[in-house]
């Protein structure tokens, strides 16, 4: 491997190198030039100074067939993409340059493997196949500057490469609600060349500064404000995520406190306690009510449905919230009909309650107000 600059950073060049060898299809000549397998191996030089890291493959070609240079031209890659190519050409050779960067501060082997995987894509695209007889192809010279990028037709995103490097996408982050706008580069100064749409599930390659260079599932690479994405680990409300990656199930507590509540005592007046199940659900609207239904099933009842709405995806959440207003409803009527039997003051009202109605109306207002859990899509 080559350096540039008076301060080249040796580490980087030497991290790269592992991280080539232990990709499958991949290997690391003395020079340190890559080969990557395939029907025509790939060679990549790569070059260091003291800010990036650059991979650089030079496909020389000898045609004289304009058609044949000018559709190696368009298919170049485009603005918003982390490659950039030139082409040149003469009566008897048509020369390619392509050229991936990836900077130093915050450099990744997910970054670099990133960054590999979409040169070869777009040497794959560029070049296509041509016949072993006609091509040559060699490492280029350190170039003096990061070649321009070249005005070129976008190339249709199904487009494959011969030969793809094992690393996995993982997604990392998302994008927050609003949207997020992607540049070309580190620099607020240029057009952006996208705007994602919120949810979008992203990886992050590379980091420099308040920046990060992101990879979207379809390969699709661009710099976005590393300041605005959202952690996997983070719902897009913003609420603590659990271990499995969704929302903390606080509707779930909430329903199983009602289950709970039901147990409990709902009167307690001079030693006498009665719980749910020992009091008559007509109760709520006559005083002198005794017998079945017990209001115990309802209020358990209802907890148990809430606690289902909380989990199953196929359930509408409306289901869940409207459990938990028929819990408040419950405990308040249930509450107001106490205070009518004991017609006293509100303190002889409360001495007379349970905690079990307590619970109950914890339970059910957290049913209704908390986010729904959400399984893990990370």
């Amino acid at each position: 491997m080559a350096t540039n600059g008076s301060s080249p950073d040796r580490n980087a060049l030497e991290k790269i190198a592992d991280w080539a060898k232990a990709e499958p299809g991949v290997s690391v000549a003395g020079d340190g030039t890559l080969t990557v397998a395939g029907d025509t191996p790939i060679t990549v030089m790569v070059t260091a100074d003291d800010e990036r890291v650059q991979l650089t493959h030079h496909h020389t070609e000898h045609t004289a067939d304009a058609t044949r240079v000018e559709a190696v031209r368009r298919a170049l890659p485009g603005r918003g993409s982390g490659v950039t190519g030139t082409v040149a050409a003469d009566d008897a050779t048509m020369e390619m340059t392509l050229t991936a960067t990836l900077y130093i501060d915050g450099l990744t082997r997910q970054g670099f493997v990133a960054a590999l995987n979409e040169l070869v894509a777009a040497i794959d695209r560029a070049a296509g196949s041509v016949p072993s007889a006609i091509v040559e192809t060699m490492p280029a010279a350190p170039p003096a500057a990061a070649p321009a990028v070249a005005e070129a037709t976008p190339v249709a995103a199904d487009a494959t490469p011969t030969m793809v490097i094992s690393q996995v996408w993982s997604p990392t982050h998302r994008v927050p609600e609003g949207g997020l706008r992607a540049w070309p580069k580190p620099d607020p100064a240029v057009e952006p060349v996208a705007t994602l749409q919120a949810r979008v599930e992203l990886s992050i390659a590379e980091r420099r500064g308040d920046w990060a260079r992101v990879v979207g599932s379809n390969g699709w690479t661009g710099w976005v404000d590393t300041r605005r994405l959202l952690p996997m680990t983070t719902a897009a409300t913003g609420t603590q995520a659990s271990s499995t990656g969704g929302a903390f199930p606080f509707g779930a507590v909430g329903a199983a406190a009602m289950i709970a509540a039901a147990f409990l005592p709902w009167f307690d007046v001079g030693g006498f306690t009665a719980n749910a199940f020992d009091v008559a659900l007509p109760f709520l609207w006559d005083l002198a009510a005794s017998g079945d239904p017990a209001l115990g099933f309802v209020v358990a009842g209802l907890g148990a449905i809430g606690l289902l709405a909380s989990f199953l995806p196929g359930v509408p959440d409306g289901l869940r919230r409207l459990t938990g207003i028929a819990g408040i409803a419950a405990a308040g009527v249930f509450v107001f009909q106490v205070d009518r039997g004991v017609d006293g003051t509100l303190s002889d009202t409360i001495d007379a309650l349970g905690y079990g109605v307590y619970v109950a109306l914890a339970g059910a207002v957290l049913l209704l107000t908390a986010t729904r859990a959400k399984p893990s899509t990370s």
